[in-house]
């Protein structure tokens, strides 16, 4: 990848990043002991649906490096607080239901990658439709190859949401959320929910109504049973690189220690 890609997106970033700093919020037993009254069997149902995410991919586990840190870039300035504010909500999920180590924050995640404060990073952009050309020429003018543009530049013309990694200067992945300004609140908030949860670790599909996971819309983001998967993810007993095969005998305590934190 060109070196150049971190001076171009670090300008952007300069010009248009938002961002404050989240301290996490749910209260993980509350949200555990909401997922068991709902389903006394969760632990033996979360470990089947653990499996089904974690390992539908590529057969094995792989988990996003931690901390995260998360940068916005809005699509205007009026927009900025609103925008700013819903990606907000779902990193305090993250970090305080889910027990991720991530965080958005207004320093630029190229300093903080650099300074070793973060191991990843996300850069969630709204872009508004007729914003959709100029980025993709940006992004192709960094370094990014034209077919990996073309195919998010298509994808967000279709769905309104695509998202990219690439590498920058030798430093950890980053993974670039776009979101298309002309989605409504819900369907902007599936779209950075559904990226996050599929980047952090857990990529494949579920068919369960009311979850990121699954195929509707959730009204207000991460639902329990999400946040509970999600914190499976960094138990010790799991490990970067297992196959489904090796994990599956641990899953039921991993879904069961994740219920009860």
């Amino acid at each position: 990848m060109a070196g150049g890609i971190a001076v171009g997106l670090a300008l952007f970033l300069a010009a248009n990043c938002a961002g404050t700093g989240g301290t996490g919020s749910g209260d993980p037993a509350a949200i555990g002991a909401s997922v068991l009254a709902a389903d006394p069997g969760a632990a033996t149902t979360l470990a089947a649906e653990f499996e089904t995410l974690a390992f539908g991919g590529s057969g094995r586990l792989a988990r996003l490096a931690a901390p995260v840190i998360v940068n916005v870039a809005p699509s205007t300035a009026e927009a900025s607080s609103r925008e700013t504010a819903l990606v907000a909500g779902l990193v305090d999920s993250l970090s305080g239901g889910a027990g991720i180590a991530v965080a958005l924050s207004d320093e630029s995640m190229f300093t903080a990658l650099d300074a070793g404060r973060a191991r990843s990073a996300f850069l969630v952009t709204f872009i508004e439709p007729d914003a959709i050309p100029s980025l993709a020429a940006q992004l192709v003018g960094t370094g990014i190859s034209a077919s990996l543009v073309a195919g998010l530049t298509s994808s967000l013309s279709g769905s309104g949401c695509a998202a990219l990694e690439f590498a920058a200067g030798g430093r950890p992945g980053v993974i670039l959320i776009n979101v298309d300004t002309a989605l409504d609140a819900a369907r902007q908030t599936r779209c950075v929910a559904r990226e996050f949860a599929s980047n952090l670790g857990l990529p494949g599909r579920l068919d369960r109504p009311g979850s990121v996971f699954g195929p509707s819309v959730p009204a207000a983001g991460f639902a329990a049973r999400d946040l509970v998967l999600l914190r499976m993810l960094h138990d010790p007993r799991l490990r970067n690189g297992m196959g489904a095969a090796e994990a599956r005998p641990l899953l039921p305590a991993v879904a069961a220690a994740a219920l009860a934190p």
